[in-house]
């Protein structure tokens, strides 16, 4: 009987349940759910070869969670065999995604923005990137 007891004790305290008027338990320092961070969505957009294209990843948070930020040109296998990989760099503290754009990345390369918040939530936009 003293170990059922001892049970139940530790399943209450663990699952954040109090006992009496005691409001201030476990389960009210915690927050349960997690919004996503929204990312504000880019459309196709079009550069010349050789030109920088300057990218910049926006997006709010409704939790006020800390965001952190990422960006890439799409590569396939082709690219890596042929040696026609996107020239492109993301720089996190200017939530900034620079492509110069060659002949070879004609007609077009898919991009891909994304945020995610410090618990876990994410969200991306992914567009295309003609070149004249």
């Amino acid at each position: 009987m003293r170990f059922v007891l001892v049970f139940i004790t530790c399943v209450i305290v663990v699952a954040g349940l109090s006992c009496g008027d005691d409001s201030r338990g476990p389960s009210s320092q915690m927050r349960s759910f997690n919004n996503p961070p929204v990312i504000v969505d880019h459309n196709d957009t079009s550069t010349t070869v050789g030109d920088t294209l300057r990218l910049y990843a926006e997006a709010s948070d409704i939790d006020g969670d800390s965001l952190s930020y990422g960006g890439f040109v799409h590569v396939s296998l082709s690219d890596i065999k042929n040696g026609t990989i996107p020239k492109y760099q993301f720089i996190e503290r200017l939530r900034l995604l620079e492509f110069i754009s060659q002949w070879y990345d004609r007609p077009s390369r898919k991009v891909t923005l994304y945020v995610v918040d410090d618990h876990g939530g994410a969200d991306s936009t992914t567009f295309r990137v003609f070149v004249n």
